[in-house]
């Protein structure tokens, strides 16, 4: 789900930045440390951009002219799932080289398809799709070649983010099921096939942008709180115990991301007045931040680096 300084329920719309999403909240996969991948719309195109969790060597991703939005690496880090428009009025998934060449379409459909994110064998993709602006998104999944595509929850609610767990035995994703409070999301979980949905994490406020650490023992999440400002918190994977404030500051940080290594969690915020990438050592330490950007960064990843 996108925060655009609050959680609200998107509108996919890739011209407007803060209404396209965060892949933001894929699990990460256990690995060295790759890049940071986030997006940015330098002269109102949207585009995605690699930097290197010591904010150096920013780089655009793809190299083409169109736009780019919602990246996932998958787990070898030798591929990027993406949204893009580049047939018609609504997005369609794509996937590319980590170094941003040899395109290729994956979806051909008539839904507003976003939010990929790849299970740990590489072999299957999640994503969120509706059926037309501003309805509630249903949770599909397919083969990584696009092929296959099934479609898991049905629900009159908002099912969006979805992600699987490291062990790929199951799936979480935010939803505003909660009786009541439809404005307000909760993180839900399911079985790799769609059966099962109950209730994860369910806290007073609102929770949302759930992130796995790589060992599948606990999740990084965003809890609105008090209504006014986003706080990063850790809890078990299996929602017992009390969650474990990340930070304390009276700005925005939302849509947290594990490094591959477990040690890392970067997250987005505005504690600068823009909307920067942050990264903080998990049990320590201040946050380092990352990018410094004049235009505000939406969503967020942290691949693994690639493979060889």
């Amino acid at each position: 789900m996108t925060r655009c300084k609050r959680i609200v329920p998107p509108a996919l719309v890739v011209a407007a930045a803060c209404a396209l999403g965060a892949p933001s909240a894929q699990a990460a996969f256990p690995g060295v440390n790759g890049e940071l991948l986030f997006m940015n719309e330098p002269s109102g195109n949207t585009r995605v951009f690699a930097v290197g969790a010591n904010g150096k060597g920013q780089r655009r991703l793809p190299r083409s002219r169109f736009d780019a939005a919602q990246p996932s690496v998958s787990p070898d880090g030798r591929r990027i799932v993406f949204q893009a428009f580049r047939n018609g009025p609504r997005p369609e998934l794509w996937v590319m080289d980590a170094n941003g060449r040899n395109e290729k379409r994956l979806t051909r459909s008539k839904l507003i398809e976003s939010e990929p994110s790849w299970s740990r064998d590489g072999r299957k993709i999640l994503f969120q799709g509706r059926t037309r602006l501003g309805a509630p998104a249903d949770v599909y999944v397919m083969n990584s070649d696009g092929k296959r595509r099934r479609q898991l929850t049905n629900s009159p609610a908002s099912d969006e983010a979805p992600q699987f767990a490291p062990n790929g035995r199951r799936i979480v994703f935010q939803t505003n099921r909660t009786p009541g409070a439809p404005a307000d999301f909760a993180i839900w979980q399911m079985s790799a096939t769609g059966t099962g949905e109950r209730s994860l994490i369910s806290l007073p406020g609102i929770e949302g942008e759930p992130s796995f650490s790589p060992t599948g023992k606990r999740i990084a999440f965003s809890w609105q709180t008090n209504g006014l400002n986003d706080d990063i918190y850790v809890i078990n994977a299996d929602g017992t115990g009390t969650p474990a404030r990340v930070t304390n500051d009276p700005a925005f940080d939302f849509t947290p991301v594990w490094s591959p290594d477990g040690r890392s969690i970067a997250f987005l915020s505005d504690r600068d007045g823009d909307q920067d990438v942050y990264v903080l050592r998990v049990g320590g330490g201040g946050p380092f931040q990352v990018t410094r950007n004049s235009i505000r960064d939406v969503q967020l990843e942290w691949g693994a680096r690639r493979r060889r």
